[in-house]
């Protein structure tokens, strides 16, 4: 099965302008609440969207800043038409828009709880490394050994007490046993907040005429280091 990465559309004529919000209220405690970590969360206060002036409504909306861990905002009736498609457990809060000086209802704070946990690295045929602080363009770097997910998990922490970075070379997932229709990557990805798509749910957006605002790309075509096993 082919996967595809859920983007926005860049079609002037469909969105009106981009990005089709510009601001946000909230956002400091969008960001405290939501973070990068998986599970069910509470937000007790949400954000309400800006748009700009020339922005049209579309199902999809290009969120700016608000796309930030893992969030999309949708309409209402996207939300429920994804609710026939396998997908982990999500969240989603109404907010409202608001546009020159009026409010918009109808649309939602979407979320996935959880990453997905079907897909598998290949690590023999994946390699990560540590650039030279001094010259990150430089070849002298240093390879990491890494043969599972709980190593890559260990080194990560590590790494990241240090305020040190690593970076892949190369990763080879293996997609033959997943059967979500929209997920998300774990970090191990390095591409942990792409929202990714199977066919199945590709097509029936683009065959259905009211679905504005989508965009689609072969997740081969969007991350060259990656070697994608479907």
């Amino acid at each position: 099965m082919n996967y595809y990465l859920l983007i926005n559309s860049i079609n002037i004529n469909t969105v009106g302008t981009i990005p089709q919000i510009v601001d946000a209220t909230n956002l400091e405690a969008l960001k405290k609440n939501i973070g990068f970590e998986e599970g069910l969360i509470s937000l007790p206060i949400l954000p309400e969207v800006m748009l700009d002036s020339q922005a049209l409504l579309t199902t999809f909306l290009n969120g700016g800043r608000v796309g930030y861990a893992n969030c999309k905002v949708f309409e209402n009736s996207f939300v429920d038409f994804l609710k026939d498609f396998k997908i982990q457990e999500t969240q989603d809060w109404n907010i409202l828009a608001h546009q020159d000086k009026r409010s918009i209802v109808g649309y939602k704070l979407f979320r996935i709880c959880y990453k997905n946990k079907q897909y598998k690295i290949n690590y023999d045929k994946s390699q990560y490394y540590i650039p030279n602080k001094h010259n990150f363009r430089s070849e002298d770097v240093t390879y990491l050994d890494i043969r599972n997910d709980q190593e890559f998990r260990q080194i990560f922490l590590d790494l990241q007490q240090k305020k040190q970075n690593f970076f892949p070379k190369k990763i080879t997932i293996d997609l033959t046993s997943v059967d979500e229709d929209l997920f998300l990557f774990d970090h191990n990805t390095f591409i942990p907040n792409s929202y990714i798509v199977s066919r199945k749910l590709k097509d029936a957006i683009q065959e259905n005429e009211k679905f504005t605002g989508f965009r689609f790309k072969e997740i081969q075509d969007c991350f060259p280091k990656i070697d994608f096993i479907c």
